[in-house]
């Protein structure tokens, strides 16, 4: 069985999203004890502070900040 990070690696369509998205909610429920955001309300806050400090980690990578 692949793992977490190989999987994200290989998302190129709606069904490797869907297979993705089920993966991750096993891995939750199998190992919610390793999960840093255990619920809808930490999750929701970290991909909001990500999403404000993301410019900072494309331009410390060299990498072109994406257009949105």
């Amino acid at each position: 069985m692949k793992n977490l990070e190989d999987i994200v690696e290989n998302v190129e369509s709606k069904d490797d999203f869907i297979l993705f998205v089920r993966r991750l909610i096993q891995d939750l429920r199998k190992n919610s004890e390793v999960w840093e955001n255990k619920n809808l309300e930490d999750y929701l806050e970290a991909i909001l502070s990500w999403t404000e400090d993301m410019d900072g980690y494309y331009l410390n990578n060299n990498i072109p900040i994406p257009k949105i």
